[in-house]
């Protein structure tokens, strides 16, 4: 794609040229000017597509699945968000994945790690957990965990709790998208955790403060890792364009 700007490429073809393109090919190689003005557009080309997904109709899906599939069968039982411009890439939007995982009472995922990182908004439910790295921390409705890349990690809800819903969201696709994801399941399946119950949160939740004597913490990752939130959202949306045309006023 030509440009007739300064600074584009602006090349014409010519029998030399194609002579010349197709030697370079033959050694796996191209002339940057031929596709430079494609793969360095003037401004982002997004193909994701506002889309708004409603709690209400997607709560009795996710719920269904707890009687159709197992997460040992399933490896994890969730529900993904597929944005509709961008349909057999499994995104959200851009390069990001979402979903939605549903676990009941005694039930536990088996223990896992990769290369991309993740985040979980526990949307509702009671008596649900995570263990990171041999961590473990509880999670209720309103809480917000993070999962950093490489980290061994497994998610469950005690017996006596109830019917959890997070929101889960990862990097995976851009990961892949740059050669460089992995997963690895946990050789004992489960982790041991050899910590109380949300120490992390509890040695390294005061602002400002570090612990007094012990262990320095050495991981590469922040160790405040689960953040109580409000009351969670019923539903969630992707980030609309912001219009070329007049704005309008909504009645």
């Amino acid at each position: 794609m030509r440009e007739d700007v300064i600074g584009r490429a602006n090349v014409e073809d010519t029998p030399e040229l194609d002579r010349y393109y197709h030697e370079l090919g033959r050694q796996e190689s191209y002339a940057l000017w031929t596709v430079a003005n494609s793969i360095e557009p003037w401004h982002p080309q997004p193909t994701s597509l506002p889309q708004m997904w409603s709690y209400k109709a997607m709560r009795p899906l996710v719920l269904q699945a707890l009687d159709l599939v197992s997460p040992e069968k399933a490896g994890r039982r969730v529900i993904a968000l597929e944005n509709p411009g961008r349909k057999g890439t499994s995104a959200c939007v851009g390069w990001l994945y979402s979903g939605l995982q549903v676990m009941k009472p005694g039930e536990s995922a088996t223990a896992h790690s990769h290369a991309s990182s993740a985040l979980r908004f526990i949307i509702e439910g009671k008596g649900a957990y995570t263990v990171v790295d041999g961590h473990k921390m509880d999670l209720a409705a309103g809480d917000f965990v993070i999962t950093p890349n490489g980290t061994w990690h497994d998610h469950g809800v005690e017996s006596d709790g109830a019917v959890t819903i997070w929101q889960d969201g990862l990097d995976m696709l851009l990961v892949n998208q740059l050669d460089a994801n992995f997963y690895a399941v946990h050789p004992d399946l489960v982790q041991k955790s050899n910590h109380p119950l949300n120490d992390s949160t509890m040695v390294y939740g005061g602002a400002g403060l570090l612990p007094a004597g012990g262990e320095a913490w050495s991981k590469p990752y922040s160790p405040s890792s689960n953040t109580n939130g409000a009351a969670p959202t019923r539903r969630w949306s992707t980030p609309r364009r912001r219009p070329t045309a007049r704005p309008t006023t909504a009645s």
